[in-house]
């Protein structure tokens, strides 16, 4: 009630976030003027899907992660000592 309606932040192209769960989708279903505000179907099925890298064995997971996330650190570093300038 005492908010900025949501198409004057789309008039000003002021990105939006709001819930859009089963509430919000059966009261869309009764009041069809509140279908405008649903995500676009590609970005719900977005949303929705699990994605993941392929995973490595677990045989080759370091004991300790730690040791070679220094390694990277390490060498991260390295380069950029050589690349700076006084």
């Amino acid at each position: 009630m005492h908010q900025v309606s949501i198409d004057l932040l789309f008039k000003y192209c002021v990105p939006v976030w709001y819930r859009w769960g089963p509430e919000e989708i059966s009261m869309a279903k009764c009041d069809h003027s509140l279908d405008r505000l649903a995500p676009p179907p590609d970005h719900l099925q977005q949303a929705t899907q699990f994605l993941t890298k392929v995973l490595s064995p677990q045989s080759e997971i370091p004991d300790h992660p730690w040791v070679v996330f220094f390694k990277r650190r390490q060498k991260d570093l390295q380069a950029l000592t050589r690349s700076e300038t006084p």
